[in-house]
């Protein structure tokens, strides 16, 4: 009988501590935003690549369907400063069977921007998850020209 109590306050004390429980493990996911321009000297004939930040970047975070466990919070929205840091600040929220998992809540990040040098640009990061409690840095968004 001792055994069978011990058992219950095992399975208990793991159902506390696990991850079904994320409303004190947001996330802080940071990230730069741009696009280059290519330099051309013809003097020398070299070409040379400069990054632009995209100042003022709209930028949405939202779940990836391609995920296992896809963020399914409502869609959040940010601003890109003027050097093209963004930040979010999640709450990582799944829906499927079971516990919300530790890690693996894959997320999605499309951003919009449009000045006088590019036009309308479009970039998107996939692939990416994060975990309850661990901030993220996310790989540079490289802006494409969208055309008609």
């Amino acid at each position: 009988m001792r055994y069978l109590y011990l058992g219950i306050a095992l399975v208990a004390a793991f159902l506390f501590s696990s991850c079904s429980s994320v409303s004190d493990n947001n996330v802080t996911v940071t990230g730069k935003v741009g696009y280059e321009v290519a330099l051309i000297d013809t003097v020398h004939n070299e070409t040379t690549f400069v990054f632009v930040p995209a100042r003022g970047a709209k930028l949405y975070l939202m779940g990836d369907p391609g995920a296992e466990y896809p963020y399914s919070g409502s869609i959040l929205e940010t601003t890109s400063d003027t050097s093209g840091n963004y930040t979010f600040v999640v709450e990582p929220v799944t829906q499927y069977e079971g516990l919300i998992p530790c890690s693996n809540i894959g997320i999605k990040i499309q951003a919009f921007y449009h000045d006088s040098l590019i036009g309308p640009a479009y970039g998107e990061l996939t692939g990416f998850s994060i975990t309850p409690g661990k901030d993220a840095t996310l790989p540079t968004i490289y802006l494409k020209r969208q055309t008609q």
